[in-house]
């Protein structure tokens, strides 16, 4: 036996209905949550000046195939699974370098620009080319973007790690790698 309440009807309210404070009420949480984040100081560099900044030609140091990297450890960033980045900066970064690489020969400069490698660890090309080229450098001040190309073609996956370095005058910190049009940003 049902009872009825006058004024009141048996039916549930549209689901929609019900779900709106909820959703509201989540809506309201996400926002205030947001608001709250403390944001991190980033340095923001644009794109379009460090495009557009006078382009040099770096001076080719070395090319060389490691068998096992890890005394570069200290210097390599991994830009992919496959293609990485060195800076040298300083003397102590500069004899890293040179006990990875010791056919290296001297130090240039550093105090009027950086030592930039790129390493590739996508093995022997089966082709026998050179698998990195690096081709110029863009500056503002002393922030380069540095640019480069990439041999396509066959590899033996042979764990071979090929790198070329670079010296790249007036540059102090490399904030951007384009190679063949992929721009990748370093911290």
């Amino acid at each position: 036996m049902r009872v009825r309440l006058p004024g009141h009807s048996c039916k549930r309210a549209p689901r929609g209905a019900r779900l709106a404070p909820l959703v509201l009420l989540g809506t309201l949480a996400a926002v205030a949550f947001a608001g709250c984040q403390g944001r991190g100081v980033h340095p923001v560099t644009r794109s379009t000046p460090l495009a557009g900044g006078p382009r040099v030609v770096p001076q080719r140091l070395h090319r060389a195939v490691l068998g096992d990297p890890a005394g570069l450890a200290p210097l390599y960033r991994p830009l992919s699974a496959r293609l990485g980045v060195l800076t040298v900066r300083d003397d102590a970064d500069w004899r890293i370098l040179a006990a990875a690489i010791p056919t290296l020969g001297p130090c240039p400069d550093l105090a009027g620009g950086a030592v930039i490698g790129l390493a590739t660890e996508a093995g022997t090309p089966v082709d026998g080319a050179w698998p990195l080229q690096v081709t110029g450098a863009h500056l503002v001040g002393r922030a380069a973007v540095l640019e480069a190309g990439l041999q396509g073609g066959a590899y033996l996956p042979n764990g071979i790690i090929c790198i070329e370095t670079v010296y790249v005058p007036g540059a102090r910190q490399i904030v951007a790698i384009d190679l063949d049009g992929w721009r990748q940003y370093l911290d």
